[in-house]
């Protein structure tokens, strides 16, 4: 196959940690060539460089028949709504006259987003514009450009604040997708609902991401249903991810969790193992838990990836639209069902490096909940997918890659 003939998928936050292990995994099942958008702000190009290597070094696409996907590279803000418009251009293709514009992007994967709760609550101008604006922008910009269906990376954090007083089982559940719903037709009620038990505006932001895209599935759809032959384009299809504290590292040690600044429990706690702090926090341990610190659902960001083609796979057999929500889109979570809690994952941290952590016991957090543990029922039955892998595989690979990159992506 020529390159000008491969379909493609963009990928915004191409560079970043999900993002570029996401990037392998469809270099890899070469059924896509890949356009991949990033600001660099907070990666590096560095990064997609390794990307390719090993997706050559992999066997995936060297062994197809219609040889190796192209990757194509774009420094790009999705705030800038006129530049998007500028790379969606590039990849038109000719249609006929009084017909739908044809592009070779047949779907989108967006990352691209501020993720730090706590930067969040110091600049919620920032991620208002980022995330919210530019999500709307890139929204724009496909349905302009004829590309009608969407990947979208959201969090478990819209499912907010429990209250874990009226509800003594709660180390037992798991959080649903329902425990938070989004629809087009929702009332004012229940949308004022699902945001008061979001207690910071990176969490607000997604949920408000999620509104704008079953919005405009809902929009299109109504379109679609209405002028029949006559609509003007397709009904706009879209899957969402939720999911929690991804974590572990490619285990080539090539690409990995690079972040400048390291908020997340495991990049923390390697950061002390190399020598970058002197100690960690543990925020409460005294939680109703067999440790008494805080369980949560931790994912290693392959098994996520993985999860990423598995809605790419959705999409492409057109079954997206959900009786419950009355338009074109569906939500999922992905995550293993089975939480750790924080002490374990630091210990399984010291026995892959053969090194101690220093840690100190701080105050519980405000808001933070003793287990957030996520159902993935949903996705194994609707999606065929699971996570195969563990903590301390997690642990591993993160630990390789901090080996290998002392420094980071550099």
């Amino acid at each position: 196959m020529s390159e000008s003939s491969w379909p493609l998928i963009l990928v915004t936050g191409a560079c970043g940690y999900i993002g570029s292990h996401v990037v392998l995994e469809l270099l890899k099942q070469a059924k896509f060539g890949v356009v991949a958008l990033d600001n660099l702000t907070n990666s590096s190009f560095e990064c997609l460089r390794r990307v390719r290597e090993l997706a050559k070094d992999g066997g995936g696409s060297a062994e197809n028949s219609n040889g190796t996907p192209p990757l194509y590279f774009h420094q790009t803000d999705i705030r800038e709504q006129s530049r998007l418009q500028q790379v969606f251009d590039l990849y038109k293709t000719q249609a006929k006259p009084g017909k739908n514009i044809k592009n070779r992007i047949l779907h989108v994967i967006h990352f691209a987003a501020l993720k730090s709760v706590s930067g969040s609550k110091s600049n919620p101008e920032s991620y208002y514009s980022t995330n919210v604006l530019g999500t709307a922008n890139l929204l724009n910009v496909m349905v302009k450009s004829g590309v009608f269906s969407i990947v979208f990376s959201s969090s478990a954090v819209v499912y907010g604040q429990r209250n874990e007083a009226n509800n003594p089982k709660i180390s037992r559940n798991l959080l649903p997708e329902s425990a938070c719903r989004v629809y087009a037709y929702q009332t004012e009620a229940e949308s004022r609902e699902n945001f008061s038990r979001i207690t910071n505006p990176y969490g607000q932001t997604k949920l408000m991401c999620e509104d704008l895209i079953h919005k405009l599935c809902c929009k299109t759809r109504d379109e679609k249903s209405r002028y029949g032959p006559y609509s003007t384009s397709p009904a706009f299809r879209a899957v969402i991810l939720r999911y929690t504290n991804p974590s572990g590292n490619h285990p080539s040690g090539l690409i990995g969790d690079s972040p400048i600044e390291a908020e997340n429990l495991m990049p923390i706690a390697a950061q002390v193992l190399q020598g970058k702090r002197k100690f960690m926090s543990i925020f409460g341990a005294d939680y109703p838990t067999k440790d008494g610190t805080g369980i949560r659902d931790f994912i290693h960001v392959q098994d996520l990836a993985t999860g990423h083609l598995a809605a790419l796979d959705e999409l492409e057999r057109g079954s997206t639209i959900s009786e419950d929500y009355t338009d074109n889109c569906k939500t999922y979570n992905l995550g293993t069902g089975k939480g750790a809690s924080v002490m374990e994952v630091i210990e399984a941290l010291m026995k892959v490096s053969g090194k101690s952590i220093n840690f100190k016991i701080a105050a519980r957090r405000a808001g933070d909940l003793a287990v957030v543990v996520c159902d993935p029922l949903k996705a194994e039955i609707e999606l065929g997918w699971k996570a195969e892998k563990g903590v301390e595989e997690m642990a591993r690979d993160l630990w390789l890659f901090c080996s290998k990159n002392p420094n980071g992506l550099v």
